[in-house]
């Protein structure tokens, strides 16, 4: 997706804060960091709300991130902590593997590709994969706040 107006920096820095997240992202109930792993990488929590009648989700991920002049990555992947088990009102779902790629293509634009590869869990169906994972970050990708 291509971003106009958009610095790649700054669209780096809207999806790799966790607390900015919440203030974008509709969906989130609650997201933390874990712990710090390396200098590009952590341990974090994340639980969205998902559209009736689906339980809501929740996902403990690594999440490394790259920063390459004005190119970017963050990828996440899911993990188990012991201290931060499956809760019983919602459903742990699994990120494969999720990212983000963004492309700076000027000064003030870039482009964003997203991969998500998510078993979100539990019942639900055909359609319960894409309703249930993701949407946060495609509602931000098609309906870009003003940074």
């Amino acid at each position: 997706m291509e971003c106009k107006d958009v610095p790649a920096e700054t669209l780096y820095d809207v999806l790799h804060d966790i607390e900015y997240r919440k203030k974008w992202d509709t969906n989130v109930i609650e997201t933390f960091d874990i712990g710090k792993l390396t200098v590009n990488s952590d341990v974090g929590y994340y639980a969205w709300k998902c559209p009736k009648p689906l339980k809501n989700r929740d996902v403990i991920t690594l999440r490394s991130w790259l920063p390459m002049g004005n190119d970017y990555i963050i990828m996440n992947y899911s993990v188990k902590h012991p201290k931060y088990p499956p809760r019983k009102d919602m459903v742990r779902a699994v990120s494969i593997q999720t990212g983000y790629l963004i492309e700076g293509t000027g000064a003030k634009s870039c482009t964003i590709t997203y991969l998500a590869q998510v078993d979100p869990k539990g019942k639900g169906g055909p359609l319960h994969t894409p309703v249930s994972s993701g949407t946060g970050t495609l509602q931000f990708l098609t309906h870009q706040p003003r940074l």
